[in-house]
């Protein structure tokens, strides 16, 4: 049995795939984006800072030549000064501030371009003694001096291969980053200038920063020579890095689109679901929820051309007296009979074949890849099982008839086999019904005219007036035409008015004891039949003489009921 509906859990579970798929989509998406933007965004920190450090770095060497040409031209070959202060000021600048010689023996000298100021006492000893040992300019600062801030450069001198001491120069630290702050601050950066305390230390010395902080900043750093100070530039944009707010704005368009992508498939889904279903309710019964006819013929011939030379058997079957459940119940008693036969039938059959109902009360099975032996085992099942439905307390009994056919022992077409399977079922209700029977190719088909008259048929026409009713209570159950007939009236509702169900209504007064005893002993001698003759009363009130035969039977729905006809004598 196939379930209906317009979503499954297949189209659920594709639904899930689809959302997994778009969320690691989604999810890598905005990491990637996220570290692209990070990536573009330091890479330019980056690239800033360098920009910046090699607009010093020209000062860096212009310091050291300044250096050597102090030395050159006021320090002699024999180690004498030769007009120090006049050399300086001819070498007077923006960027120096003062110029210095510190000799190991003899006096310290110094030049200042305002003022009066000893940059030569401001000399670090270790770096001093560094720069001798290595042979190296070396930078010193940040230096307070006068209110302000100064970068001491300075270099061994050797004469005659002796140390003679140190030459140096002093300048502004602003004046000398000034075109790497002016960089930093045109392009939109926040920045930090920082310098090695020493050409070996790994801690830094900030000599110049922005007014605003930098925040997460990349750094740039470098070294003119193993010998010297590590500079470094840190810088970071002004406002923040912003690749956060630029990859927000991309993933929350990528993740509109991938809601929108997964919005699209579950409509479509629903939409195949809903095609899916519509082609269903073509093949399902809407009622009991299995196969219809085209359904079952369709399934069943989809095995037979799948597997040509596989067995199977297919089955007619028909709920006995059925038409009495609609007609003594309701209809919705009737709807309930036909849910329980299907899932009687769907529990048997389960995955061993196809179940279907073709109207009414007919349903069709097939036992598929079975041999006519396993199948029948089946089919008995079926036609033993007890049947009942419990209505207001009371159990309803019904049974089944079931005619069928073998493949490939007799045919192998599918129209061929239902048509043995349906004779077989007709052979089955002219035997007594409630059984099971395969097809032999000797039913008797002119029987079948039996079948082809309904209880009204037979009640209306035949010749003989017929009165049903309940031994219990003298509740009539059924009067047919030719009792109507006898009695004057047109219609069961005049008649039903005038006697008020009871069948003792329609006997002659004077009748009426001597009818009542004669039930009466009839019931307690649990006799089926006999005659009586008495009066009955007609529809003008006129008395009629009849004979009446009465026949006693035990009735499923009823309990004991008296069949009785009358013949006028």
């Amino acid at each position: 049995m196939r379930k209906k509906g317009k979503m499954q859990k297949k189209d659920y579970c594709t639904l899930l795939i689809i959302f997994g798929v778009l969320l690691v989509g989604t999810i890598l998406f905005i990491k990637n984006t996220y570290r692209r933007y990070e990536q573009k965004q330091v890479a330019k920190g980056e690239k800033v800072a360098k920009i910046a450090a090699t607009s010093f770095m020209p000062d860096l060497s212009w310091s050291e030549n300044i250096i050597k040409e102090i030395e050159r031209t006021t320090i002699s070959a024999n180690g004498q000064v030769n007009d120090f202060q006049g050399q300086a000021r001819q070498m007077a600048n923006i960027y120096l501030a003062g110029e210095y010689l510190i000799p190991v023996k003899g006096q310290r000298q110094d030049h200042a371009q305002s003022g009066k100021i000893a940059f030569s006492t401001k000399v670090n000893p270790r770096l001093a003694t560094y720069a001798q040992k290595q042979k190296a300019t070396v930078f010193q600062g940040e230096v307070k001096v006068g209110g302000k801030s100064y970068l001491l450069a300075y270099q061994p001198v050797f004469r005659q291969g002796k140390y003679w001491g140190l030459a140096g120069v002093a300048v502004e630290t602003k004046a000398f980053f000034y075109a790497a702050q002016q960089n930093l601050q045109q392009v939109g950066y926040n920045y930090q200038i920082l310098k090695s305390k020493t050409p070996t230390s790994k801690q830094f010395q900030l000599l110049m920063q922005s007014q605003e902080k930098v925040t997460k900043g990349v750094s740039y750093s470098f070294q003119p020579d193993a010998k010297c100070s590590r500079w470094k530039i840190v810088a970071s944009p002004v406002g923040g890095w912003t690749y956060r707010q630029k990859a927000l704005q991309d993933s929350t368009f990528v993740a509109i689109l991938m809601a929108a992508i997964f919005l699209i498939c579950v409509l479509l889904v629903r939409w195949f679901a809903h095609m899916r279903q519509i082609k269903e309710e073509a093949t399902i019964d809407s009622l009991t929820g299995i196969y219809n006819r085209l359904g079952f013929e369709k399934k069943l011939r989809k095995f037979i051309e799948s597997k040509p030379n596989a067995p199977f058997t297919v089955a007619m079957i028909d709920i006995d007296d059925f038409k009495l459940f609609n007609d003594l119940y309701g209809h919705q008693v009737g709807d309930q009979v036909l849910k329980q036969v299907a899932k009687s039938l769907s529990q048997v059959v389960r995955k061993k074949g196809i179940v279907g109902r073709t109207g009414g009360d007919e349903f069709r099975l097939a036992f598929l890849d079975l041999t006519a032996e396993e199948s029948e085992q089946f089919i008995n099942r079926i036609t033993q099982a007890d049947y009942y439905l419990t209505y207001y307390l009371k159990q309803i009994r019904y049974s089944l008839s079931i005619g069928y056919a073998d493949s490939p022992r007799q045919g192998t077409g599918m129209r061929q086999l239902l048509n043995q399977a349906d004779e077989a079922l007709y052979d089955v209700k002219l035997s007594g019904k409630g059984q099971a029977q395969r097809y032999s190719g000797q039913g008797q088909k002119h029987l079948r005219a039996q079948l082809g008259f309904t209880l009204h048929d037979i009640a209306s026409n035949i010749p003989v007036a017929l009165m049903i009713y309940s031994q219990e209570d003298g509740r009539i159950l059924f009067v047919n035409q030719g009792t109507l007939q006898l009695l004057g009236y047109d219609n069961l509702w005049d008649f039903y008015d005038e006697v008020n169900t009871q069948a003792v209504h329609v006997v002659a007064p004077r009748d009426l004891q001597r009818v009542t005893d004669w039930l009466k002993k009839l019931k307690d001698n649990q006799q089926e039949s006999d005659q009586l003759k008495y009066r009955v009363i007609n529809r003008g009130g006129g008395e009629i003489k009849v004979l009446a035969n009465f026949h006693l039977v035990e009735n499923p729905h009823y309990g004991p009921i008296i069949y009785q006809t009358l013949m006028t004598i």
